[in-house]
C-alpha cells in the first residue's frame, strides 16, 4: 500500500489495523478521547444479530468498532477520498476478522 502507512490501534480492548492517514485522530480514538459516549451506545445496543448502517462513515472509526460487535456493517459516504481510505481500512480489517463489511 503506498501513501500513509498502516498502524495497529487498540480501543475498548479491541485491536484493528488502519491506514494512518490521520495519525492525531487515531491517537485520540486509541486514547478513548473521541466520542466515548458513541461507543458506550454501541456497546449497549449492538448485538451479534445487528445490521449496522453507518451513514457518513468517513474513514471508518465507528464502522470498524461496530464490525467487532455486529453481524453486518454497511458504510455510506459521499466523499471519494474518505471512501478510498475507508475501503483500505475495511480491507485491512477483513484480513483479521470475518464479519461482513461493505462500503458504498
Amino acid at each position: 500500500m503506498s501513501g500513509p502507512f498502516m498502524r495497529q490501534i487498540v480501543f475498548r480492548n479491541r485491536t484493528t489495523r488502519v491506514v494512518d492517514s490521520h495519525p492525531q485522530f487515531w491517537d485520540s480514538v486509541s486514547a478513548g478521547a473521541w466520542e466515548p459516549t458513541t461507543f458506550d451506545v454501541f456497546d449497549r445496543y449492538i448485538t451479534p444479530d445487528t445490521v449496522y448502517f453507518d451513514i457518513g462513515s468517513w474513514i471508518g472509526p465507528t464502522a470498524l468498532y461496530a464490525a467487532s460487535l455486529a453481524k453486518r456493517v454497511i458504510c455510506v459516504d459521499a466523499d471519494p477520498v474518505a471512501i478510498s481510505i475507508l475501503r483500505q481500512n475495511l480491507d485491512l480489517r477483513s484480513e483479521e476478522h470475518t464479519s461482513e463489511l461493505q462500503s458504498h
